[in-house]
C-alpha cells in the first residue's frame, strides 16, 4: 500500500471521497468526445454525488489526464 494518499487524507478529515474510473469505452462509446469526458461525465457524477450525500458543495480533483478535464469542467462550470 501507497505510504502517501490523499484518498486516506480525505478519509482521515472525514470528508466524503467518491472515485471516478477511467476505462476502455464500449462499442457504443467509440464516438465520445471532449465534450463527454470533460463536462457531461464530470456532471453526472457530481449529480450522483448529489443525490447520494444532498446538495452541497464538492471539491473536483484529478491526477494527470484527469487533472485536465477536471480543470475544463471547472471552466465550463464556474457556478457548481
Amino acid at each position: 500500500m501507497t505510504a502517501v494518499s490523499v484518498v486516506r487524507r480525505c478519509q482521515a478529515r472525514n470528508l466524503a471521497v467518491y472515485l471516478l474510473e477511467w476505462r476502455a469505452p464500449r462499442a457504443d462509446e467509440n464516438g465520445l468526445g471532449l465534450a463527454h469526458y470533460a463536462n457531461q461525465a464530470p456532471a453526472a457524477a457530481i449529480e450522483a454525488v448529489f443525490a447520494d450525500r444532498g446538495r452541497s458543495s464538492v471539491i473536483l480533483a484529478g491526477h494527470s489526464i484527469g487533472g485536465t478535464l477536471a480543470a475544463v469542467f471547472a471552466a465550463l462550470n464556474p457556478g457548481l
